[in-house]
């Protein structure tokens, strides 16, 4: 669902998504998609730090604080992180838990 959006797995109704940043449309069909199967998405955003392309805006692509102030508005779970974490898998496996989760770096 969206724009440079592809589908991983799915397990139980619950997606795990990748692609590149996204634009407001992808946000859009990502919640879409959601609100169908009555499930929550989690954007995971690897762009950490964000470079100036990130910040840019470059090909529609949502920056960072553009990204996460539209997924608040949209109701969408957001989550920055450094792709290293040692936490991160555990921080998927609880976003998973809950619905979608679409992971993105540039």
């Amino acid at each position: 669902p969206g724009f440079n959006v592809h589908q991983v797995e799915e397990t139980g109704g619950r997606r795990i998504l990748r692609g590149g940043a996204p634009r407001q449309d992808t946000l859009n069909s990502l919640a879409a998609s959601a609100r169908r199967r009555g499930v929550k998405v989690t954007l995971v955003d690897l762009r950490s730090p964000p470079n100036s392309d990130d910040r840019s805006g470059k090909g529609g692509r949502l920056s960072p604080q553009a990204e996460a102030a539209a997924a608040r508005k949209m109701g969408l779970n957001y989550l920055q992180v450094i792709a290293l974490d040692k936490s991160l898998i555990e921080k998927i496996q609880q976003a998973h838990r809950q619905g979608h989760v679409y992971f993105h770096c540039m």
